[in-house]
């Protein structure tokens, strides 16, 4: 399915997406959300000073963008005040209740992960729902979350739903399983005998791509057409092409796209519609990062190529 894309901005925010949240002041802030399949994310500005107590029913993830003091309890446990650095982050499980006192304005960006992702994750080990998050009771660096949460980040503010699915499927699935391996206690699986896709599965799913690049392609309906769950998909499309699907996908739209504009018959918004890019702009700009020239450049250097 399809995750659904939304950006919010609030003035007065008392619920927050699927947690409980009962502040003990006004609680002014601004608040930027997106949620896909099984990942949410959300930015918050808050105003000093503030306590609050949150329930959390998804796994949750916090990194803090800038220098800040705060105080912190997880379910019963001791209270600990933490001196954040821009970039430190806070993991909270799900099922976990978090009392937090701030004394300056907080910038976090958070993520959200739904149990069953991790659940999905764990039972591909081989030991279904044999695995639990640790309560970190201090903050923790861990450059990898933090490259990933940026990209989320990133992410959430550029592209669009359809566009940006499978990315964002394969950056919750190592972000997920890197908790799961780091900061969870579960036992590695063994993927010897799963080494790669027979030339038949390869051969369908690369098909299905070729006849889909104008529809949102996503992790599960790709893993579905050999009957993998998403996460083993992943690992083993790349072990077998040496690249992800989103980076097979990608490259197969930016191809199309060439042929397309030295043909001439399509204007650029037309392009990117018929190869399902959000609009104009995002072909434009993933088209430049990927060939270094912008479509207009591309087609003026083609010409120039020809007349030499």
């Amino acid at each position: 399915m399809q995750g659904q894309y939304m950006m919010e901005k609030t003035g007065f925010v008392e619920v927050q997406h699927k947690n409980f949240w009962s502040p003990t002041v006004a609680d002014l802030h601004q608040a930027e959300k997106a949620s896909w399949e099984h990942l949410h994310t959300e930015y918050h500005r808050h105003a000093p000073p503030g306590t609050c107590q949150r329930y959390y029913q998804q796994h949750r993830v916090r990194v803090a963008l800038q220098n800040i003091v705060v105080e912190r309890r997880i379910d019963a446990g001791p209270l600990t005040r933490h001196r954040l650095t821009a970039g430190d982050l806070f993991i909270s499980p799900a099922g976990s209740q978090e009392w937090l006192r701030r004394y300056e304005y907080e910038d976090f960006f958070t993520i959200n992960l739904e149990p069953a992702l991790l659940t999905r994750l764990a039972e591909a080990s081989g030991r279904a729902s044999a695995f639990e998050l640790l309560r970190q009771k201090q903050a923790i660096q861990d450059p990898l979350l933090l490259q990933i949460s940026h990209t989320l980040r990133a992410e959430s503010k550029v592209a669009g739903p359809g566009f940006s699915s499978i990315y964002v499927q394969e950056l919750s699935h190592a972000f997920a399983a890197h908790l799961l391996r780091h900061y969870g206690r579960w036992e590695e699986y063994d993927y010897s005998t799963h080494t790669s896709l027979s030339t038949s599965r390869l051969r369908r799913i690369i098909d299905y791509i070729h006849s889909n690049l104008a529809q949102p392609l996503t992790l599960t309906e790709l893993a579905a057409l050999v009957a993998m769950n998403p996460y083993h998909f992943t690992r083993i499309f790349k072990r077998t092409t040496g690249v992800s699907p989103h980076q097979y996908i990608l490259s197969q739209r930016i191809e199309q796209a060439r042929r397309l504009l030295l043909k001439g018959e399509l204007s650029q918004t037309q392009i990117a519609n018929q190869l399902g890019f959000y609009d104009q702009s995002h072909f434009s700009r993933t088209f430049k990062r990927v060939i270094g020239l912008t479509p207009q450049a591309y087609c003026q250097e083609h010409v120039k190529n020809i007349q030499d």
